[in-house]
């Protein structure tokens, strides 16, 4: 399968307005690669550091890719979304071995907490869990997942809020393939109708 992301910024309604237009409105995938090439000489705050987690048996060499490319990808945060303004937030990597499951596959989540501006952003590859609502449907699991908003910068975009946080997430995908498969309408309404034959034949059993 590939590689996709989902990135997700959560703030509190009435401090992250500004944090996420900037993160939106700073595109780093519109940048020429001479400005990739000079970002590591841009004079932007450092970030600090907390102690990285990994969770399951993960092979060293993948491991030691992994900590290369989420490296790279804080970086590139660093000197061209919040290369402007006094962001010094506190970061840090799970990682997660997957092998119970049937994909085994590796999954990572860059935890970047911004405690000026009381928000979180979060990175997670091979992960759309922030974006799934599960249910059962004639006895078989179905996810559901809101509507983008819109596509921003090349990405779908989608809201979500509580009554103290907002969240906004990016799901970020190669090319224009997605993580997902979409069922038909017939198709629900198929499992549907099933669903509702079997519990009409479960109560006709119990009147007899």
């Amino acid at each position: 399968m590939k590689l996709f992301y989902t990135l997700t910024a959560a703030f509190l309604l009435t401090q992250g307005s500004s944090f996420a237009q900037d993160l939106a409105a700073n595109d780093p995938s519109k940048t020429s690669k001479s400005s990739l090439k000079q970002a590591d000489h841009i004079d932007a705050p450092v970030w600090n550091k907390e102690k990285d987690q990994v969770t399951g048996h993960i092979d060293r060499s993948k491991l030691t890719g992994m900590k290369t490319a989420t490296t790279t990808i804080v970086n590139l945060l660093r000197t061209s979304c919040f290369a402007e303004g006094s962001y010094t937030p506190v970061w840090h990597v799970e990682y997660t071995s997957d092998k119970l499951t049937e994909n085994k596959k590796v999954k990572f989540t860059i935890d970047c907490n911004f405690p000026d501006q009381k928000a979180h952003l979060t990175i997670v590859a091979n992960d759309m869990n922030a974006l799934l609502q599960p249910f059962a449907l004639n006895n078989q699991p179905i996810f559901t997942m809101k509507p983008a908003k819109a596509a921003q910068n090349g990405a779908a975009y989608f809201e979500g809020a509580t009554e103290e946080m907002q969240t906004r997430t990016w799901l970020v995908t190669t090319g224009e393939q997605q993580p997902y498969l979409v069922i038909t309408r017939k198709e629900y309404l198929e499992n549907a109708q099933a669903e509702l034959h079997t519990v009409k034949e479960g109560i006709l059993a119990q009147l007899r």
